[in-house]
């Protein structure tokens, strides 16, 4: 494949040219209660070309199948000459490589009946929890992505990356109560990386069975801890995504803005092994690595493609990421992360006398410069201890103020192996990952109640 593609290359009379090129397979088995509703095996293979020429702009073209690459670099070059630009596009220098995954093509064959088996199993895990679970939902996926990368700078890059994951859903019901609890683990590999998780599906089952009976929590201004899961999805959701380049979101703050207290630190980290998110080189070829974003509460930098690190003056980050085959790299997080400080749970909920205790967010919106998380479960905390559950939490609070309330930060740092993606509207959906240790912050709006 490397000499058809190079071969490809010496189609263009681009001063840059790039062409990416992945076979994805792919398997979904899902379960309903007691029945399998699906399982299919697909395969995709399809690319892009990108083209420049000084003066112009990008050329892009996307072509299915490997017989229409020459024709995709002819289309991308004459596509960059009819986009005259005022201010000339450069692309920041990374170094050239050569690298071959050490991973096999093509993958394990689909073996669909053990991974059928796999989501009868974890259905039935979550049915034999209690009476008033009635429906649970299991999805089993996985995927081989065989990529190559060539440029006209010299980069040769192959790599070849599986990934599994499942996600779940229990639905308990009552006296015409029902409430729903969502679980998911995802992790590179295949099939074994995401066997022996029974427990935290019979976890989302005992969740939705305790919500039952929680009472909606009354709107005002709590003391607020989070779980390592919650914290990391408040860093992402927030912090994260202000800090890509490019972003119309990136211009509310800039470098050196104060974010919050010198106890806060956040990075992005893409070379942390055996997370599903991790790389070796992004969609551009810039290795992958750890940037800090923010350090002792100061923004100090953001997330970069080739173009955007050009046009700021600074380093690409190894975060263009692209999210089908088809389609071209923007800045992206990765594995985003909040450093650790001191203490434990037990020590972060013990000092406070009235509080919500929050684990996981399972859904987030904004508005203008505001955002508003709603948590998976929560328990209010009475006299330092975990309480009652409540549900119906949202904390809501301006992006920028938000980590201003910050009070302390314990030191039970974890990576959420849950399966998250990213959904950035056009730019497309793509696998990320949060880790955080337990968060406490004071004087946070809770509910619509909130003042």
């Amino acid at each position: 494949m490397r000499e058809r593609l190079e071969r490809a290359l010496g189609l263009s009379r681009a001063t840059f040219t790039e062409i990416r090129l992945c076979r994805v397979w792919s398997t979904t088995v899902a379960a309903r209660s007691h029945r399998i509703e699906l399982a299919t095996f697909g395969e995709d293979l399809g690319g892009v070309v990108r083209c420049l020429v000084p003066g112009f702009g990008w050329g892009c073209a996307g072509f299915v199948g490997a017989d229409r690459i020459d024709e995709a670099v002819c289309r991308a070059d004459a596509l960059s000459r009819m986009i005259p630009v005022t201010t000339p596009i450069t692309l920041a220098s990374i170094p050239v490589r050569v690298w071959e995954s050490a991973l096999p093509v093509p993958p394990e064959a689909p073996r669909l009946g053990e991974k059928r088996d796999l989501a009868a199993h974890l259905a039935a895990e979550m049915l034999g929890v209690d009476r008033r679970v009635n429906d649970a939902r299991i999805v089993y996926q996985d995927s081989v992505r065989d990529s190559w990368l060539v440029t006209s700078e010299g980069s040769r890059i192959h790599d070849v990356s599986p990934t599994a994951s499942v996600s779940a859903v229990a639905v308990a019901e009552e006296d015409g109560n029902v409430e729903r609890a969502v679980v998911s683990f995802g992790a590179r590999g295949g099939l074994e990386a995401v066997t022996g998780n029974a427990e935290a599906v019979r976890g989302a089952a005992r969740t939705a069975v305790e919500l039952l009976h929680a009472a909606p929590v009354r709107g005002g201004r709590f003391t607020v801890v989070l779980d390592p899961r919650a914290a990391g999805g408040l860093v992402h959701r927030s912090l994260g995504h202000l800090a890509l380049a490019g972003r119309g979101e990136s211009s509310l703050m800039g470098i050196g803005t104060r974010i919050g207290p010198d106890i806060l630190s956040v990075g992005d980290d893409g070379t942390v092994v055996g997370l599903r998110s991790s790389l070796t080189y992004d969609d551009e070829g810039t290795p992958a690595q750890n940037t800090i974003i923010v350090r002792n509460g100061v923004l100090v930098h953001r997330l970069h493609t080739r173009e955007t690190a050009a046009r700021e003056g600074a380093a690409a980050t190894g975060n263009a990421r692209a999210s089908g085959t088809g389609s071209g790299p923007t800045a992206r997080l990765t594995n985003t992360y909040l450093s650790s400080g001191r203490g434990t749970r037990h020590d972060l909920v013990g000092e406070v006398s009235l509080g919500v205790y929050i684990s996981d967010f399972v859904a987030s919106a904004w508005g203008g410069d505001r955002v508003r998380l709603r948590a998976a479960s929560a328990r209010m905390i009475r006299h330092g201890e975990l309480a009652e559950p409540v549900k119906n939490v949202e904390l809501v609070g301006d992006l920028l103020a938000l980590f201003g309330h910050v009070e302390r930060i314990g030191a039970d740092f974890s990576w959420d192996t849950a399966a998250s993606f990213c959904d950035d509207g056009d730019a497309g959906r793509l696998a990320v990952t949060c880790g955080a240790p337990h968060v406490r912050l004071t004087d946070v709006a809770i509910g619509d109640q909130a003042g």
